[in-house]
């Protein structure tokens, strides 16, 4: 007769078969514990609170195209605005590296807003870990670059020659007043 509901214990407080309503208690408390992390696929408390306070890399321009960054915010489960502080962080450094990017890397495209390059195969992965991204931020990062590049193959009918090296190579999109 264990498994039938005590008298302190019924179905309409939901208090389970042998259960206490104090071990019932600490059971809910504990699941509301685990909820926002779960119920939040954007929760990341180390990042996605954190506000960009740095003012310099609130200046720096972004290279992409409002439809990229609205593709690759959904297709990567970022926020709406923490992409763009993510995207100004690698733009720093990759405008630091601009004229390493000319002399080492194929430049494939280059136009008033941009320049885009491709870069070897695990380029986002050595970035990402430098700059401190975790494997979902540095994803997002390398989406929209590589989302841009094909936005620019289709825009300039050279889809097919993109998405070819997109295989072996990654892309890399600087702001054109890097150089």
């Amino acid at each position: 007769m264990t498994d039938e509901p005590s008298e302190s214990g019924s179905a309409s407080d939901g208090v389970g078969p042998s259960e206490t309503r104090e071990q019932s208690q600490t059971r809910d408390a504990d699941a509301a514990q685990t909820r926002p992390g779960e119920s939040d696929p954007n929760a990341n408390p180390d990042r996605d609170s954190e506000p960009d306070t740095d003012p310099v890399t609130e200046e720096i321009p972004l290279p992409f195209d409002g439809p990229t960054l609205v593709k690759t915010g959904l297709k990567a489960s970022i926020g709406p605005s923490v992409l763009p502080r993510l995207l100004r962080r690698a733009q720093r450094l990759l405008s630091e590296q601009i004229d390493t990017f000319h002399r080492q890397h194929e430049r494939v495209h280059t136009d008033e807003e941009r320049v885009v390059f491709l870069a070897t195969q695990n380029y986002w992965t050595h970035l990402g870990a430098e700059l401190g991204f975790n494997e979902r931020e540095t994803d997002a990062v390398r989406r929209a670059h590589e989302a841009q590049l094909l936005r620019i193959g289709d825009e300039t009918g050279r889809s097919e020659e993109f998405e070819t090296a997109m295989e072996i190579r990654q892309s890399v999109v600087i702001a054109a007043d890097s150089n």
